[in-house]
């Protein structure tokens, strides 16, 4: 049973990837295809609770400056040996507030990330998209 869940599992992640931004302020699952959320179901949360994956993880840091036009600065971060999720909180908190000290400080400062279990790059009128910034 166990294998057929994580074959399923493993399927329903083929295309979602899961997103946050200070903006939106909740993670939530998205169709890396069509670039519209996902309604999360059991095998979603089994693929992401229960398994390892070689999370890319794709950090956004997005500066306003006080015309309001906005500026992106992001990094892809690929994991080499598969993780539990959990597992890569701290690190990518870390290069997370990296990236954002490099935003000018007289700006204002968004912040988002797009988390997929594969490789997949995403534009920058994508990114804002997927983050609703």
């Amino acid at each position: 049973m166990i294998k057929r869940t994580n074959r399923v599992a493993l399927a329903a992640m083929r295309t979602t990837g899961l997103v946050w931004s200070s903006e939106v302020g909740a993670v939530h699952l998205f169709d890396t295809v069509k670039l519209i959320g996902v309604q999360a179901n059991d095998f979603h949360f089994h693929a992401i609770d229960k398994m390892q994956h070689r999370w890319n993880m794709l950090l956004v840091a997005v500066g306003v400056e006080p015309s309001g036009s906005k500026y992106v600065k992001q990094e892809i971060h690929a994991l080499t040996e598969p993780r539990f999720h959990t597992a890569t909180v701290e690190y990518f908190n870390q290069e997370h507030e990296r990236l954002l000290a490099t935003i000018n400080p007289k700006h204002e400062k968004q912040a988002g990330w797009i988390a997929t279990p594969f490789e997949r790059d995403f534009t920058d009128d994508e990114v804002m998209r997927i983050l609703r910034i």
